[in-house]
This record gives structure tokens, C-alpha cells and sequence, in this order.
């Protein structure tokens, strides 16, 4: 039975992002995107109230799909909003009496215990705000949001996600997680030094990989962390900054 590696959007973003990664990691795992509320095949469904219902939602449908494969062997990803549900959902997995993953890997996202810092709250932006901000940080192809019924779909579940950012506040007195984690961080997104705080959210092993690109660099250095990714579900990880 193959490893299960389920997938959590960044903000903004639908399961389809991770759908290229199916064939590059067929060898080492099946990769199952998680379509959160309001987006994608989901669309229409409310938006969550908080990052407990996020979480709480993950949960429950990979607890699911672990009954419908008959195996324990799972993997969690996310990257950005999503790393933060992955680290949240890994609680409520455990806290449903569900083993936890094999391994936890957490892609351009500071740990909880660090703030969420912006200028200005989501609810408080236009939609051109929106717009010059998303097409500076990359993620969003320039001239997208130029059409009238793409801003109509996409704006507001961009909004609802940073909302949910602004307002997570995580249980730090929770039991440490026990499973190794692996975080990945953009060179361009700043120093790697309060990346490895993760350290402190499990008694596992913790690495830190540091990527090529900005904040999307899992789109930018997508070779290196499709390399990185099998590494790690190959078991083929050490303790420590990894650095090119």
C-alpha cells in the first residue's frame, strides 16, 4: 500500500494546484489534494468560520480516505495558509484518536507562535488593492483579475482566507506533535532562522530546506521541492538546514 500525501492550498488556491505533482511523486506516494470550502469543487459551500473548523474539516475527510485505503500511512503537505491547516489538522487527527502522519511538511508558512503581520486587515482592502498586491507577490498571473467575473469568483475567497490567517489563534499548550517535520522556505522570503522554531511544535527530527524563489517558490523551484518531496517520503532526511 502506497504512502497517502494529502495536500492543503495555499490562500486563494483550489486541490488543483497539486494535481501536477501526481505523476513526478507515483512512485512514492498517492497524492490526494484537499479541496477546503468555498473553492474549486466546493464552491458555493460557506467559508469557515476559524482555523479550528478548517482543521477540523481536513480531519474529517482524510480520516475518510484513510478508511477507504485501509492504511495508516499518510503524509501531511501545505503551503503558505495551507501549512498552517496541515499543522492544526495533524492536532485534530490525533485528537479524533486517528495515528499520526508519517511525516509533516510545512511550505512557506512562520510557525503559529509568530504574527501574522499586515498592513492593513483583508476586509479593509479593495478590490484593486487586492489585485496590485496578489500580482506582487506572485501568485496570481498579471492581468487575471482584469476580468470582471474573475474577481467576482476569486476575491472573495481570498478575503475569507486572509481573514482566517488575521484571526488564527493557535493552542500553544497542546502536547507536542511526536512525528518528524520538514519545512521548506523561499531564499528570497527572508532569513531561515524563525523557520526552525517549528522545531519546537514536535519532539520529532525538524529540517529546514531552504528554496529558490519568493514566497511561491514551489512553483518557481518546483524541481527542487519535487526532489525535496521524495526525499522525504523515501525516509531520506536528516536533522538541520538544508541550504543550495
Amino acid at each position: 500500500m502506497k504512502t497517502l500525501l494529502f495536500c492543503l492550498p495555499y490562500a486563494g488556491a483550489s486541490a488543483s494546484i497539486y494535481q501536477k505533482w501526481r505523476a513526478p511523486l507515483l512512485a512514492q506516494a498517492e497524492v490526494l489534494p484537499l479541496e477546503l470550502a468555498g473553492r474549486g469543487s466546493r464552491m458555493g459551500e460557506p467559508f469557515y468560520a476559524d482555523m479550528q473548523e478548517a482543521a477540523t474539516d481536513a480531519a474529517r475527510i482524510i480520516k475518510t480516505e484513510l478508511q477507504k485505503a485501509s492504511t495508516t500511512r499518510y503524509v501531511l503537505f501545505g503551503h503558505s495558509m495551507g501549512a498552517k491547516v496541515a499543522y492544526e489538522t495533524a492536532l485534530r487527527l490525533r485528537a479524533m484518536g486517528q495515528p499520526e502522519a508519517e511525516h509533516l511538511i510545512l511550505s512557506g508558512a512562520l510557525p503559529p507562535h509568530l504574527p501574522f503581520k499586515r498592513e492593513r486587515r483583508a476586509m479593509e482592502m479593495s478590490d484593486d488593492e487586492w489585485q496590485r498586491e496578489l500580482e506582487q507577490k506572485g501568485g496570481t498571473p498579471a492581468g487575471l483579475l482584469d476580468d470582471p467575473h474573475v474577481r467576482e469568483l476569486f476575491l472573495p475567497i481570498i478575503r475569507a482566507d486572509y481573514t482566517l490567517l488575521e484571526n488564527y489563534k493557535p493552542a500553544l499548550q497542546m502536547d507536542k506533535l511526536t512525528m518528524p517535520v520538514t519545512v521548506l522556505t523561499g531564499r528570497l522570503e527572508g532569513p531561515s532562522e524563525p523557520m526552525e522554531e517549528w522545531a519546537s511544535y514536535t519532539s520529532g527530527p525538524c529540517r529546514v530546506n531552504i528554496c529558490e524563489g519568493g514566497h511561491f517558490f514551489i512553483h518557481e523551484d518546483a524541481e527542487h521541492v519535487l526532489g525535496l518531496m521524495r526525499e522525504t517520503l523515501t525516509g531520506d532526511s536528516r536533522r538541520g538546514v538544508h541550504n543550495r
